[in-house]
């Protein structure tokens, strides 16, 4: 019989299985039930850490998103900076696409909201209003997610050069919007 509350569950604990669970079956397939197994306790466990799967399913998202640790280390000119920044995107989320059906309906958590500041600030600084780097932001989020969705369709699209073909072309757009 499975334990109502393990002493030792915490909200990182179930985060990180819930992680691992997403990774083997991907994200549309979890459930509160299935990560109650995988962690030997009751599914209402798992409700006196969250308050209902949308709301983990938020927190797995932000800690992906940390753990891939996609913002640029080294200080680069902003083009090469967001190139990095959607590069390094690309790859974190060709590993676990099953995320990409989520993005529209979780709120931004902390690290998320980190990597869209930083990349708006990255273009403030070169001389975008705030407006237009938000709206570079999205565009760069848009072309990434078209191109991971691509890659997986199975049609033998090298969605690599595709993708960064429409990034060099997204960053030569801004460069044109920069010089008006």
């Amino acid at each position: 019989m499975k334990k109502n509350h393990s002493p030792k569950l915490n909200r990182r604990l179930i985060i990180e299985h819930g992680l691992k669970l997403a990774s083997l079956q991907g994200v549309e397939n979890i459930t509160l039930r299935k990560l109650a197994d995988r962690l030997d306790v009751t599914p209402m466990a798992l409700y006196r850490h969250f308050a209902n799967k949308d709301e983990l399913l938020g927190e797995m998202l932000d800690t992906f998103i940390e753990q891939a640790d996609v913002l640029p280390a080294q200080p680069l000119p902003w083009q090469q900076w967001i190139t990095s920044l959607a590069s390094n995107m690309y790859d974190s989320l060709k590993a676990e696409p099953s995320w990409i059906p989520v993005f529209p309906s979780i709120s931004l958590k902390p690290a998320a909201i980190q990597v869209m500041q930083h990349s708006i600030d990255k273009l403030v600084t070169a001389g975008f209003s705030p407006t237009q780097a938000a709206s570079a932001f999205a565009a760069m989020i848009h072309t990434l997610l078209g191109a991971v969705i691509m890659h997986n369709d199975e049609q033998g699209t090298d969605s690599r050069r595709a993708f960064e073909q429409s990034i060099a072309l997204l960053i030569q757009g801004l460069e044109q919007l920069k010089s008006c």
